[in-house]
């Protein structure tokens, strides 16, 4: 993998994102997950050190792809971040879900968007994007954090990753999870689109490579996570 800007020796630097227990998760200073197990895999392959930054949600990991302080990051492809940043395929596909209390009139996720619900989901994640564009009726409230059942009585409707949102419902007796998901989320290697440090060809290729060869599904199962979130390799 190439480097446009920075020696080809110099460390790979990759923001992690903490916000996504899916994907990383863990001590800032010695992240644990899929994506970190990516990261240091790639920069062996490109021959370099790996240097991690961890920040605790992807509007964070944007702003440091897009100011030059990171080389490849891993974030949901979304045609907002599209704007400023380029994707390879995905490597992980996970799920944003809703969730409500158990006498809530909705019961299934179309029916959330209607005049008096407040919808809470975390301010610049993948789902909060996604709603921002589809939500017409209902109230979108975004949050610093993902929203916790039980939380906030003034929301009616949370969102969240399917597997997390799952564990924190069972935590929660009084509240259910709609289906279907309402979101399929892609989560790719992202590099900045203007001034890329990454050859994206080459970044690209490496993880389709790993797909096929059962890295990301060996990473997610060694990781206590379902295999099968593994994206298929693409064609």
């Amino acid at each position: 993998m190439g480097d446009a800007r920075r020696s080809d020796d110099a460390p790979l630097r990759a923001v992690i994102n903490l916000g996504n227990a899916v994907l990383a998760h863990g001590d800032p200073e010695d992240p644990r997950g899929v994506s970190v197990d990516l990261a240091r895999e790639l920069a062996r392959r490109a021959g370099r050190a790996v240097e991690l930054r961890a920040v605790t949600a992807a509007r964070d990991a944007v702003e440091a792809l897009e100011a030059g302080a990171a080389d490849l990051g891993f974030l949901a492809h979304d045609p907002e971040r599209s704007r400023t940043l380029a994707f390879t395929d995905p490597y992980v596909m996970i799920e944003g879900c809703f969730a409500v209390p158990e006498a809530a009139p909705p019961t299934v996720a179309d029916e959330v968007d209607r005049p008096g619900l407040r919808i809470g989901t975390k301010r610049g994640s993948a789902l909060h994007l996604h709603l921002a564009r589809m939500v017409g009726s209902a109230e979108l409230v975004p949050l610093p954090e993902h929203p916790l059942p039980g939380e906030d009585p003034a929301l009616d409707v949370i969102t969240g990753i399917r597997d997390p949102l799952t564990a924190a419902l069972r935590a929660s007796p009084g509240w259910r999870l709609l289906e279907p998901a309402f979101l399929r989320i892609p989560q790719c290697v992202a590099v900045p689109a203007a001034t890329p440090a990454v050859d994206l060809d080459a970044l690209a290729g490496a993880v389709r490579e790993l797909l096929a060869a059962g890295f990301v599904a060996r990473s997610l199962s060694a990781d206590g996570r379902p295999p099968e979130l593994a994206a298929p390799p693409a064609r």
